[in-house]
């Protein structure tokens, strides 16, 4: 049995009772579980439990085995000085707070809860990517609406964060960032950073100041990846003292060729062709006209294209103050992704309306579907409610 069970079943309401004991012997009776901390500290925070004559109004923490306290160094933090309750399995250590008072212990009945666990066991281990797919003519459709309005304006939040974070980073020049944001949008799913890491060796202000055709410029960009051809001219190689980068740092994976690190560097390069040095200024670089005289065989395609637009949506964002919290909602004036990923899910929920469901569902399955994490997941959560309540 994990931990994590161990808090659903606190937090679900599933071990509530007024005949509970302490290990001390003292009575005990949950009048209000709390609620689950997401973040870093105990377990679950506004607790309400009477123990005893008196109620207690504070944090519980829960752990396979009483120990693990000391072995996670509660002991010693203060953000568990408010814990009222410590729940687990197993009572192999006495407790104690910073000031070395006892910390109340319930030891849960793990063979009481035995068949709860076996159901939550069955559902996950079922031989599918999606354990509720069974159930989805089950799903209320108020549950997959409202879990999706959370993970997409939780996705589009973590976004902008980066945003920020990396304009932070660069001391606050926008227009660096913005590119470094760009080139992590078409570097996706595995270079990334290798795109970042090109974008932030370049000398941009020395660029700016050369004449450039687009061959050269596009050249010269490889070069400096460590991606160019061994027939790479000799005058565009020492142009500025900056060295070149690894090729090792870029990943192919299971890529497709049209999605290789030399044609996204290539591709990048046109963008800031066409911008920067042609000085045509921001263009919508997602509209397949401003690549209709590409130069290179692999233009992005009009999926990609779509892609990097949702990515960078959130991005526009960063550097305006007046701004700063700003509304996941715009993604709703974007049609979504049409992928794989987004195809399973066709038929538990349907299809996307806009990018803000597609870009939920993305979060979905990398954060819950993918990792089983269905107790975390409304969807998960509802099915295994009513199978574990039904018992």
């Amino acid at each position: 049995m994990k931990e994590e069970f161990v808090q659903y079943l606190w937090a679900e309401q599933l071990i509530l009772s007024s005949d509970l004991i302490l290990v001390d012997g003292t009575t005990c009776q949950v009048i209000k579980t709390g609620d689950w901390n997401e973040h870093s500290g105990p377990d679950f925070k506004d607790a309400i439990v009477r123990i005893g004559d008196a109620t207690w109004v504070g944090q519980v923490e829960v752990h396979l085995c009483s120990s693990d306290w000391r072995a996670h160094g509660h002991h010693r933090d203060p953000a568990y000085d408010n814990v009222i309750l410590h729940l687990v399995l197993e009572d192999d250590e006495p407790v104690m707070d910073r000031k070395g008072k006892p910390i109340p212990c319930l030891v849960l009945d793990k063979e009481k809860y035995e068949a709860h666990h076996q159901q939550y066991q069955n559902w996950i281990n079922k031989n599918t990517d999606l354990p509720c797919l069974q159930q989805s003519a089950e799903t209320p459709r108020e549950v997959w609406l409202n879990w999706l309005s959370f993970l997409g304006a939780r996705r589009f939040v973590e976004k902008l964060n980066v945003g920020w974070s990396t304009l932070e980073s660069t001391r606050g020049d926008i227009e660096l960032t913005r590119w470094i944001l760009l080139g992590r949008a078409m570097g996706a799913p595995l270079n990334e950073d290798g795109m970042e890491m090109l974008i932030r060796t370049i000398p941009w202000n020395q660029v700016r100041r050369r004449e450039w055709g687009f061959s050269d410029f596009s050249n010269w960009l490889l070069y400096m990846a460590g991606l160019a051809n061994r027939s790479f001219p000799d005058h565009l190689k020492h142009v500025f003292v900056e060295e070149p980068l690894n090729k090792r740092i870029w990943l192919y994976g299971k890529l497709r060729p049209s999605s290789f690190p030399k044609v996204r560097v290539q591709q990048w390069a046109w963008y800031y062709f066409k911008a920067i040095l042609q000085q045509q200024g921001e263009v919508p670089f997602w509209e397949s006209t401003f690549w209709s005289d590409y130069p290179e065989k692999n233009k992005p395609g009009r999926q990609s294209l779509h892609t990097w637009r949702i990515n960078m949506t959130p991005y526009q964002y960063v550097g305006d103050w007046n701004r700063k919290e700003s509304n996941a909602e715009v993604w709703k004036d974007i049609s979504p992704e049409n992928n794989g990923v987004i195809n399973k899910y066709v038929s538990l929920f349907g299809q996307p309306e806009n990018a803000f469901q597609s870009q939920a569902l993305l979060k979905l399955n990398k954060e819950f579907c993918r990792q089983k994490k269905c107790l975390n997941c409304a969807v998960g959560n509802h099915h295994l409610k009513r199978q574990l309540h039904d018992r």
